[in-house]
């Protein structure tokens, strides 16, 4: 019976290693879990605070167009250091970039006057990332 005895213990044994191996990886897996959790909450904005994204944008200021992080609009200008850096649109026609101060709305009722370019147009499209400085944060 001692014979017997000897094998059932090393089971049990190994089986006891085995359980807390698989305790181990899951305390380290739970422990990575909270660690990026705690990082992604940390990584995002404020509530009410915009996400900051890429821009192009054109200071009604000073005049000078560039791209850069930007959340809310307008913004401080890169340049002159006013708060008039609006969203900048590129006119379809002539190429300038246009300053587009105009909120954008959903609403049909609120459609008001169109931005328009120096040429006339109002066809206005994205910016060409090569028509800009791009100013990296």
């Amino acid at each position: 019976m001692s014979d017997m005895a000897g094998p059932a213990f090393r089971a049990a044994r190994e089986g006891a290693n085995v359980k807390s191996a698989t305790g181990i990886v899951a305390v380290v897996v739970i422990i990575g879990c909270a660690a990026w959790l705690l990082y992604y909450q940390k990584s995002q904005p404020a509530p009410g605070e915009p996400v900051k994204n890429m821009t192009p944008l054109k200071c009604t200021s000073c005049g000078k167009a560039y791209a850069k992080m930007a959340g809310a609009l307008p913004t401080k200008c890169h340049y002159c250091g006013e708060t008039t850096a609006h969203r900048a649109r590129q006119c379809a026609k002539c190429g300038a970039i246009v300053a587009y101060t105009k909120q954008i709305s959903f609403s049909p009722e609120e459609e008001g006057e169109k931005i328009t370019c120096e040429c006339g147009s109002d066809k206005l499209r994205e910016v060409d990332p090569k028509a800009i400085e791009i100013i990296n944060p």
